[in-house]
């Protein structure tokens, strides 16, 4: 099969910050962008080029998900995954999309594979995700763990304020106001931390 190449398309596409492959259903490389030729070199080491096998750029280890993927676009569906790579010694977050190619008579004739390093943007997701657990978790705790004894400090300092009888300990009544004053106070704190947090879940209020 021969491939022609668009000129003006490739120029467009060359111009992307996504990393872009056209592959036959064989697997062949029949186009790649900048990018894309770019990110192998840096990732394999090695140079790609038209006509050799997609599967000699690919990490090791990751062949059959990725055969997964490019045999189910090849059946006309397309997928869109997000996965940790090997860089080097560590792994960086990928975003990696599958689609089927149709020729003119609508004929499914390959897969274009792009594929592009998110890493910075998914860790920060995950940050923001991590925040908001964090955030639930101390919510929780606050609702659940510390109403019980703060309700009981306040029943408590009512009960006393009835134990005072007719004699009139100024600085015992002025501690029992103390007391009864932050109660309250803590109370109102717990009710803001939930409403913040519920504020959070609901999109209102964001921190980075």
């Amino acid at each position: 099969m021969n491939y022609v190449v668009d000129y003006p398309l490739q120029s467009l596409i060359n111009s992307t910050s996504q990393s872009v492959v056209y592959l036959d259903k064989d697997c062949q490389v029949l186009f790649y962008n900048t990018m894309a030729e770019q990110s192998i070199r840096a990732y394999r080491k090695l140079r790609m080029q038209v006509g050799m096998q997609f599967q000699d750029c690919l990490f090791e280890g990751t062949s059959d998900r990725f055969l997964f993927y490019f045999n189910t676009a090849l059946e006309g569906q397309k997928s869109d995954i997000e996965v940790q790579l090997p860089i080097g010694n560590a792994f960086a977050w990928h975003s990696i999309g599958f689609f089927p190619v149709y020729d003119d008579s609508n004929i499914i004739c390959g897969v274009s594979f792009v594929f592009s390093d998110i890493h910075e943007k998914k860790l920060n997701e995950l940050k923001n995700v991590a925040y908001v657990e964090a955030l639930e978790s101390i919510a929780w705790r606050q609702s659940h763990l510390f109403r019980a004894p703060l309700a009981n400090i306040k029943g408590l300092a009512e009960l006393l304020s009835l134990q005072v009888g007719v004699v009139i300990d100024n600085d015992f009544i002025e501690m029992l106001h103390m007391l009864k004053a932050e109660s309250e106070k803590l109370d109102k704190e717990i009710h803001s931390i939930v409403g913040l947090t519920n504020e959070i879940k609901m999109g209102r209020f964001f921190k980075n």
